[in-house]
Formats: C-alpha cells, structure tokens, sequence
C-alpha cells in the first residue's frame, strides 16, 4: 500500500489529473501483486524443489543400487561361467598331455628296443 501511495504522489508532483494517477498507481500496484515474486514465493518454491530433488535422489539412488546388485549377479554368473569353461580346458589340456607322455614313452620305449637289438646283433656278428 505504501508503495501505491508513493506512486500516486509521484504521478500527481508530475502534474498527472488525480484520477488517471490514482489509475495507474492502482494498476501498477495490481500488476506487481500478480506478476512480481517475494521473498516468501521464493522461499516456498525452493522448499517444493527441494522436496522432489530429494525424491528424485532416493528414487536414482534405489534404481543404482537395483542396477548395482542386477550388475554383480551377472558377473557372478559369468564368473562361474568361465571357472568352468577353464576347468574343463584344463582337464581337456591335461588328457591331451597324458595322452602324448604316453606316446612318447612308447616310442621311446620301441626305439629303445630296436637299438638293443641292434647293438645285439653288433655284438654278435663282430665275435
């Protein structure tokens, strides 16, 4: 009110008729009620913000941690996954050298053989 009183004298010292003054200070003082913010709108909207970033961060928080527990389940599984995919290698790679000591020990054993033999018969044919 203080302020439409001021702007009403001001309109008048600047030789405005008193009614288009009292007009137009009325007018001025109905736009700034309408269209101007105060402190305590300022204060409220903040509150209302404040309010739904702190729901909109407890709800991305839960979302994380679902995402985080979904994430560590996968790993877990891809985890066993590839323990038993290494074991199974693991035991294909060792049948596989079992199954060339094997062989080796074979041919080893036959090339043995056949040197014996031969130096047999060395020994015969030089007495």
């Amino acid at each position: 009110m203080n302020t439409t009183l001021a702007i009403y004298e001001a309109l008048i010292q600047a030789n405005v008729p008193p009614l288009a003054a009292r007009r137009a200070a009325e007018a001025l003082e109905a736009d700034m009620l309408t269209h101007l913010v105060t402190k305590q709108d300022l204060a409220h909207l903040e509150q209302r913000f404040s309010a739904r970033f702190d729901a909109l961060d407890e709800r991305l928080g839960q979302r994380i941690d679902a995402l985080d527990e979904r994430l560590s389940q996968r790993i877990d599984a891809l985890d066993g996954s590839v323990a038993a995919s290494l074991a199974a290698s693991q035991t294909h790679y060792d049948l596989k050298l079992q199954n060339l000591e094997s062989r080796l020990v074979i041919k080893l054993g036959a090339l043995l053989t056949v040197l014996l033999s031969a130096a047999s018969a060395l020994q015969v044919l030089l007495r």
